[in-house]
């Protein structure tokens, strides 16, 4: 019988949340955080023909709040009142925040390079009517195999094909059908950016690039699975570019079709999540579960793709975390560990550091290092219960757990 992978050893770091309607100020001074403002080298705005994205970038500041370990340095984007931006994705020196602007566009993707110290803003999505966001609520930020640049934003989505229009009309055929595309938004590639400081011809209305479309497995199709995926996360790995059900499984291809211009079609792969792991296809919908992502991630390590599961369906106090790795030539996963909750809290360093913290607490919202590998950071937070007896999260204080090998 094979030996069960032993857990790695773990320790307690304290954290803290900014929450909307607290003043960053008061925050700051009560947990000891420097304020440190990032002076922005440069901003550029693309596909807004109607709406005076500039004057939204001026209003828009970063601010680094710097702690010394073990408390958590934050990084805020402030802007226009109301308005109150989600980070969406981030790849190395590129953070991805989504707001949504009240009586304007239906939203804005702002990205933020740690490097040049440059500020984008573009809108979140191609038109309503020409493109449907049903695959991936989610861009993916995706590069070049080995190559820190360029980049690209992709989305993943429908585009509605009409009889006479688009494609010829054939009897007994539905007038509406939907094809798979990838919207892709290239900065090299857009040629009109809008900028206060230096004037330039009007911009195209959408800057997303939609001449991709998307080939999708046809066993996956036919077994209904795209009528209940929903990328929860987005990443790219080793050349190729993934987008994770956390219920299901993972979508991929390779970067390269993504930045070639002979490649119109893209072929994209599957593979299920562990056996173990897979949920009811319409387990999302029921309203009886907390998003996945608070008790799931999946994402790239170094040289790995590991998936974090926490049970949601026991106990919170014997609640069991798996760490699995992706062979991905195989497109196998294979168990690395398993713990349970009952032993973290029966380790030394845990109670130790913070002998006062609730024990009414339950892990939540995994979290992968993409850069130490053997690292993988838990949040405790409170619970309910569903009326089907499932643990639900519903609020992630400040304590973090963190493991490591």
């Amino acid at each position: 019988m094979p030996q069960q992978p032993l857990a790695p050893p773990w320790c307690l770091l304290l954290g803290g949340r900014l929450r909307h309607g607290i003043d960053d100020g008061d925050y700051a001074k009560k947990r000891s955080l420097l304020p440190l403002d990032i002076n922005l080298k440069s901003t550029q705005s693309w596909g807004f023909p109607s709406f005076d994205a500039e004057s939204s970038i001026g209003c828009m500041k970063l601010q680094a709040l710097v702690t010394n370990p073990p408390d958590f340095s934050s990084l805020v984007l402030k802007t226009e009142k109301g308005l109150f931006p989600a980070i969406h994705a981030v790849d190395k020196n590129l953070i991805v925040f989504f707001s949504r602007l009240p009586n304007e566009i239906d939203g804005i993707y702002i990205i933020y390079d740690t490097i040049s110290k440059a500020l984008s803003v573009l809108p979140s999505e191609p038109p309503r009517f020409e493109f449907d966001m049903t695959l991936a609520t989610r861009p993916l930020i995706v590069r070049r195999y080995a190559k820190d640049d360029p980049y690209a934003l992709v989305l993943m989505g429908k585009k509605p094909l009409v009889a006479g229009v688009h494609k010829p009309v054939v009897k007994g055929e539905d007038l509406v059908t939907w094809q798979n595309v990838l919207a892709i938004w290239r900065p090299s590639s857009s040629s009109s950016p809008s900028s206060s400081s230096s004037p330039s011809p009007s911009p195209s209305p959408s800057p997303w690039d939609l001449t991709k479309t998307a080939n999708l497995p046809g066993d996956w199709l036919e077994s209904g699975g795209a009528t209940t995926f929903l990328a929860d996360v987005t990443f790219s790995f080793q050349g190729h570019a993934f987008w994770a059900d956390l219920l299901c499984g993972v979508l991929f291809c390779r970067s390269s079709d993504l930045f070639s211009h002979s490649v119109t079609c893209v072929n994209v792969g599957f593979t299920d999540l562990p056996t173990c792991c897979q949920a009811e296809a319409d387990v999302r919908f029921t309203g009886t579960l907390a998003g996945p992502e608070a008790y799931r991630t999946m994402g790239c390590s170094r040289g790995s793709i590991k998936f974090v599961s926490i049970d949601f369906q026991l106990f919170h106090g014997n609640r069991r975390v798996t760490v699995w790795r992706l062979h991905f030539s195989s497109k196998t996963w294979v168990k690395q560990y398993m713990v349970t909750q009952k032993h973290l809290w029966k380790q030394p360093e845990f109670t130790g550091a913070n002998p006062n913290l609730p024990r009414d607490m339950t892990l939540m919202h995994p979290i992968i290092n993409t850069v130490e590998e053997d690292v993988i950071c838990l949040m405790l937070g409170k619970y309910k219960l569903g009326s089907t007896g499932i643990i639900i999260p519903y609020k992630a204080p400040a304590p973090w757990n963190v493991y490591e090998l």
